[in-house]
């Protein structure tokens, strides 16, 4: 299986049906290894699904916000992340019930999965205060 950071350096072309192999390959090898009785392929291929759940999810919200992450850079993302942990700890020790409905505890999971990768993407590019307009 190839090395994910080969993919992302070809053209917008290419990447996409490298990305679909690269996809096809991972998920050929997670099957293996589950057909092997390795649990923790199991948990792999669970993680690939809730990623792709967090990931429509952050299309959705996309559609509404644009991509409002990037002026905030990697504190801003902090503050965010905190948000959400506070939502959680909110929902789930302080037995508060839920007021938002599109705000349930799985979309709150989500968009941590999503504000983290945001945060790898600005750390990655210089974004630590804000937009970097190369990245």
């Amino acid at each position: 299986m190839g090395d994910s950071g080969e993919i992302i350096k070809h053209g917008a072309d290419s990447k996409t049906s490298e990305m679909q192999i690269y996809r096809q390959e991972l998920l050929k090898e997670l099957r293996g290894s589950i057909d092997n009785g390795n649990r923790s392929a199991r948990v792999d291929l669970k993680m690939l699904e809730y990623f792709a759940a967090a990931r429509a999810l952050r299309i959705r919200k996309n559609a509404d916000y644009g991509d409002s992450w990037r002026a905030l850079g990697a504190r801003g993302l902090f503050v965010r992340l905190t948000d959400k942990v506070g939502r959680l700890k909110s929902l789930l020790w302080d037995n508060r019930t839920q007021q938002v409905a599109d705000e349930s505890l799985r979309d709150t999971a989500s968009d941590l999965i999503n504000y983290g990768l945001f945060l790898l993407y600005a750390l990655d590019h210089g974004m630590i205060d804000g937009d970097n307009k190369d990245a």
